[in-house]
């Protein structure tokens, strides 16, 4: 015994001694005294003085047993500590004594065994007490306030906080107070106020890092960050938690560190990023119990079970983890674990639609919630018995619980649980008949949807965040379009719109807004200037932010994502400031940059223009609703056929194109061909006669009737729908279909409202681009191998070896990504795309001194972005990219939707493919880019945002309409359409009509025996403002 503690002796108190004045809330020398592990400073302070035996080998007991609290090593320190108190009391040493009680005491806290904690702790503050320590007396207070929280008695919690601040003030210890003001702040989260709860912690904060105490500080960090995510401000909990898990992971303090985890996994959940929630509830409820912290193993067991049942929707799942969770809470008697736990498993049987059983364990934890005056917790208890009274017929009853939770809710700011316990109510009211109120609170859920949509920065985050609130929007139409069938004239059809455009299109929107207010005439180029440097320095420090963030624990470098997070802290402030001087002095440009959801009046008064007709499609799941918004007439039309029904037919239209191309493939026979293009026309006639009969319904037909322009607002998988080739009923005994193109231009939009920013960005441009063409055309091609099967290049066919002709002898190569799907091999070369990029030349008068054609080798990536670089792409009018398109795993190492241009690139010898992402880079000043390339058309499907592609990118680059692709275009079409195209604007048509012009000739068969086919006329689409 002898030889081990003079062992610890001498190895502590070279090293430990040092640590433990780092961890929080346990008994430390005062601030002044503290140095870093280890330091010289470190050594002397063990050293100084001379110190009996016992009184040495006390110390290093207690060293001992705080660097082993410090990492979570709970046995090892009640060993050191109990072994410690033993000496203490045998040397009849009392102040020694109470020391180890306290501490012993924290390790029980920690454990979660607040009975005993509380029996440490207040034999501690009798001793102290007894012994006049004022400064002891005060540390064990916040203690026992900490434990009295846990078990639910927060009016004892308060009052020894409350003593505790006395004591500091008497005293004048920073320690005691920066404690007590956390304990205060913890206390008022719990109590729902939130407001002086962030006030504390600030305090708190500014205290333990003039003192210098970083596990506190670290402590006080996550705390905030805590809050900020509760209030929904998810930006800002993440930079207070990325700061609080560098200092922790820097003193390896376990417990903090599984704490961050748990707030970085409730971030991620509630912006719908369950996957990565679940790795760092999985992490954390790793470290709980490798370290048997009985309270965070609960926690970490509630959180997961909380992603599976409200974001997997696996409630049997979660019951796995949510009833253990209830379990350890009752083992340790924390009361509200306890409650959360019992809230949980409600919840889980809800989903489970066993609404009896829900009620019982939500009345539990409403009842202990109550007692303990968790007023959050009595919140979710009360809207979710809403839902199951809703659920299983009892209105009234559900009508009151809603009631009651929204008061207590908006009393402490809980946002998310908010906006559920509002739409609960709508829901309910609607039931009621009580219309005017459901609109009323469905509203206001929007609202609170909204504003913390406002609070986050990134656009991808912006997305994943609404993904999991989409179905709200969808309710509330579908609730004013019931309306509106019984109250036609109460105004819920414009209402319903208003609602949709709020939820479509809105990080499209704002990123055309952004691209828009770059060419504002009007701005002083001071303010541009400062507005541009910081808009670049808040998006770099989030990008590289978001990079660091992204790698494994090891990898992460904690000294620069702390150094990143402040400076972005610094930015977003300069940024915030800069906005509002901007809205103050410059409401046009705000208005622009920063664009709102068009109401009807906008569209109507200020945006459309006569003979022009814009169709909204809001598929749902079990129906549809049409907007159709004339600038003197409006409807909105029911449509029986929901989501399964849309696609179903969509596929069976598009099967008539399939078939074709699979034709081409096979290096079909002439005649063979011809029947196949006769077969599939019959098929597209009948099946396109049928999508127009109930995608435009007879009132809708009426009104389109007069229209030139229809601007089509698809969602789902009506994007993959070619309007202009929709067969009307036409003429009785007509012997050709009679397509909706051959009456109407037809153009598509994300959302109505994005026609009002793209109209309203050009009246206040600066100037028109000086030249009329940059083509970037024939990309040179020496063999780039597919990760798709082997097979034969592209290129154009040859009669067959009889000398029959075959198909594909007249129809060209396709420029096609699918194409090279179904035919495997290498990227063919496309030099008819030299021709077609040199007639547009023609056309348009294009002057050799501007550059126009980028052919062959320049016509690479590497140019394109020198051309950025220089800028020199704002300076042309109309800008062409004739190549191959591909989508993502079309080609190995290919994640987005790319253009296919010189590859390997000639200057860098690279890929040569223009993705997505390069292309948000550019700055455009065009009236029209035109793709003419195989599915750029085509993207990533992203509920509440459409088809996120090449068209998103050119547009938010600069342009105010793009040409595109719905499928594989075959060669000789491609060039018929994109040269008609520009002859037509030449004459002085507008965009749209100088396509129709186009396709027109084509059905008309005027460019060839087959070309009348959809197939060949009907793939390239236009979308943006046309006009």
């Amino acid at each position: 015994m002898v030889m081990r503690r003079l062992a610890k002796l001498m190895a502590w108190s070279l090293l430990c001694f040092g640590l433990f004045v780092w961890s929080l809330r346990l008994e430390t020398l005062p601030a002044k005294a503290e140095s870093p592990p280890g330091s010289a400073t470190s050594f002397r302070n063990k050293g100084a003085g001379k110190r009996s035996p016992q009184n040495s080998e006390r110390q290093a007991l207690m060293a001992e047993g705080r660097a082993a609290q410090l990492i979570a090593d709970y046995p090892k320190a009640l060993a050191e500590y109990q072994e410690g108190l033993q000496l203490a009391q045998a040397s009849g040493n009392k102040k020694a004594t109470a020391k180890f009680l306290s501490n012993i005491g924290t390790v029980h806290r920690d454990l979660g065994d607040y009975e005993r904690a509380l029996e440490y702790l207040e034999r501690a503050l009798a001793t102290r007490r007894e012994l006049g320590d004022r400064r002891g007396e005060g540390m064990d207070l916040t203690r026992l306030s900490s434990v009295y929280e846990h078990l639910g008695d927060y009016t004892e919690a308060f009052q020894s906080c409350e003593q505790a601040l006395a004591i500091a003030k008497e005293t004048g210890e920073p320690m005691i107070q920066a404690n007590a003001l956390a304990g205060m702040g913890s206390l008022y989260r719990q109590t729902g106020q939130l407001q002086k709860a962030l006030e504390a912690y600030s305090q708190a904060l500014a205290l333990d890092r003039e003192s210098q105490r970083p596990l506190a500080e670290a402590s006080a960090l996550a705390s905030m960050g805590e809050l900020y995510c509760l209030m929904g401000q998810y930006e800002k909990s993440l930079q207070l938690v990325e700061q609080s898990l560098a200092i922790r992971k820097g003193l390896n303090h376990r417990r903090g560190i599984s704490r961050c985890l748990n707030v970085k996994g409730t971030v991620c959940r509630r912006l719908g990023q369950g996957k990565r929630a679940l790795q760092y509830y999985e992490e954390s409820l790793a470290i709980n119990r490798e370290i048997k912290d009985r309270r965070g193993e609960a926690g970490s067991l509630n959180m997961i079970g909380n992603l599976y049942a409200n974001n997997l929707r696996q409630n049997d799942k979660a019951l796995q983890f949510h009833e253990p969770a209830l379990s350890i809470a009752r083992e340790i008697k924390d009361r509200r674990a306890e409650g959360t736990a019992l809230n949980s498993i409600g919840v889980d049987y809800y989903g489970l639609r066993q609404y009896e059983q829900a009620l019982q364990f939500l009345q539990q934890g409403l009842a202990i919630h109550r007692e303990i005056k968790d007023r959050l917790g009595e919140g979710v208890a009360l809207y979710m018995m809403g839902y199951c009274y809703r659920d299983s017929g009892r209105q009234e009853q559900a009508r009151q619980a809603f009631s009651s939770a929204i008061g207590i809710l908006a009393e402490v700011v809980a946002p998310e649980q908010s906006w559920r316990a509002l739409r609960g109510l709508g829901s309910v009211e609607a039931r009621l008949g009580r219309n005017d109120e459901a609109v009323v609170h469905y509203g206001q859920a929007l609202d609170v949807i909204e504003s913390l949509r406002s609070e986050l920065g990134e656009e991808k985050t912006k997305t994943t965040f609404m993904q999991s609130k989409l179905q709200i929007y969808d309710e509330f139409i579908i609730l004013l379009q019931t309306l509106h069938g019984k109250y036609p004239n109460k105004g819920y059809d414009r209402k319903s719109l208003e609602v949709f455009e709020r939820k479509q299109g809105r990080v499209f929107l704002e990123e055309v807004g952004q691209s828009g207010a770059r060419s504002f005439a009007g701005l002083p180029e001071s303010v541009r200037a400062r507005e541009s440097d910081l808009d670049d320095r808040v998006a770099l420090l989030q990008s590289t932010l978001a990079e660091e963030r992204s790698k494994a624990g090891k990898g992460q470098r904690a000294a620069e994502i702390r150094s990143m997070q402040q400076q972005l802290t610094q930015a977003t402030a300069a940024q915030a400031s800069l906005q509002k001087e901007i809205r103050a002095n410059h409401p046009d440009y705000y208005a622009l940059k920063y664009p709102q959801p068009a109401t009807l009046s906008d569209l109507q008064e200020r945006v459309l223009k006569p003979g022009e007709v814009i169709l909204v499609y809001g598929v749902l799941d079990n129906g549809t609703c049409l907007w159709v918004i004339a600038k003197d007439h409006f409807r909105l039309f029911s449509i029986g056929a929901g989501l399964k029904e849309i696609e179903s037919k969509v596929h069976n239209f598009r099967k008539g194109l399939e078939t074709v191309l699979e034709a081409i493939r096979r290096k079909e026979a002439v005649d063979g061909f011809s029947r196949i293009l006769r077969s599939s026309l019959k098929d597209l006639e009948q099946n396109g006669r049928e999508l127009y009969g109930l995608l435009i319904p007879e009132g809708a037909q009426k009104i389109i009737a007069q229209a030139g322009t229809i601007y089509v607002v698809p969602t789902g998988h009506l994007y993959s729908l070619p309007f202009e080739a929709l067969v009307s009923p036409g003429k009785a005994g007509a012997k050709e279909p009679a397509y909706l193109l051959e009456g109407h231009s037809v153009a598509y939009l994300p959302s109505a409202s994005l026609l009002k920013v793209l109209r309203e960005a050009r009246t206040r441009k600066r100037g028109e681009a000086p030249y009329p063409l940059l083509a970037f055309a024939n990309p040179v091609y020496p063999g780039m191998k597919s990760s798709l099967p082997k097979g034969i290049p592209l290129r154009s066919a040859a009669p067959d070896a009889a000398g029959a002709s075959v198909a594909g002898a007249e129809i060209l190569d396709l420029r096609a990504g699918t194409y090279l799907q179904l035919m495997g091999g290498s990227f063919p070369g496309l030099p008819d795309t030299e021709d077609e990029a040199r007639e547009i030349k023609s056309i348009l008068g294009a002057p050799d001194a501007s550059q126009p054609l980028q052919l062959k080798e320049a016509a690479s990536r590497s140019n394109v972005l020198r051309f950025n670089r220089e800028n020199k792409l704002n300076q042309y009018r109309y800008l062409v990219f004739a190549c191959h398109g591909i989508l993502p795993g079309e080609v190995d190492f290919v994640t987005q939707p790319a253009l296919v241009l010189s590859h390997p690139d000639p200057s860098t010898q690279q890929g040569g493919f223009l993705t997505m992402a390069d292309v948000l880079g550019l700055q455009l000043n065009a009236d029209l880019v035109t793709l003419s390339a195989c599915n750029t058309g085509r993207g990533k499907l992203q509920r509440g945002e459409g088809v996120i592609g090449l068209t998103r990118a050119f547009m938010f680059a600069g342009t105010r309409a793009i040409t595109v692709t719905l499928w594989s275009v075959e060669s000789k079409s491609a060039k018929t359409l994109t040269t008609g195209l520009y002859h037509n604007l030449k004459s002085g048509k507008n965009l749209a009509e100088s396509l129709r012009a186009a396709k027109l000739r084509m059905i008309h068969r005027e460019a060839g025996e087959y070309y009348d086919h959809p197939f060949f006329w009907a793939p390239l689409v236009m979308m943006g403002d046309v006009s």
